[in-house]
């Protein structure tokens, strides 16, 4: 169990890495949608549909990453200062009882909006948009999976910790 938790926390590295360097690329990409629309009165649809779906991409895609480095908000009236079986119990709590739930019923809510987005290959609804709004709205499956095998990841971690002490 301990190798499988391992292999998750790498592949959840490895898509933080790849959304750090979207950042990049949505900053300079906004900077120029910006700098060509005052500066030279010259805009494209497909532009500003290509930032707002690397936007989603960053943050769909990094919130498992953030669950990894612990940089989810939580109430911690008291974590911080209780024993590590204690935050283990209370992490293990939280991932079966919220984030399992959470993540199910989004999969559940999202599947038929998604497929029947693939169905018709959903275009841009804006002439000149992007035409792959279907592979947009494939991050609302591909979020809460991510999430959810983090969540096991840090579900191991927990029983170890809770285990072994």
């Amino acid at each position: 169990m301990e190798a499988w938790a391992s292999w998750i926390d790498r592949f959840t590295l490895r898509l933080g890495r790849i959304n750090s360097w979207m950042i990049l690329g949505m900053v300079v990409g906004t900077a120029l949608v910006a700098v060509l629309r005052y500066f030279f009165n010259l805009g494209w649809v497909w532009m500003q549909d290509l930032m707002i779906y690397l936007h989603a991409l960053f943050f769909l895609g990094a919130v498992s990453f953030g669950l990894l480095r612990g940089g989810h908000v939580r109430v911690d009236l008291w974590y911080h200062t209780a024993s590590p079986k204690a935050q283990a119990r209370v992490d293990l709590l939280g991932c079966l009882g919220l984030l399992v739930p959470f993540c199910l019923l989004i999969l559940y809510q999202s599947f038929p909006y998604v497929t029947s987005s693939w169905a018709v290959l959903e275009g841009s609804s804006e002439t000149g948009g992007l035409p792959g709004v279907f592979l947009l709205k494939s991050l609302l499956l591909l979020f809460p999976l991510t999430l959810l095998l983090q969540g096991l990841s840090q579900s191991v971690k927990a029983l170890l910790v809770l285990r072994e002490g």
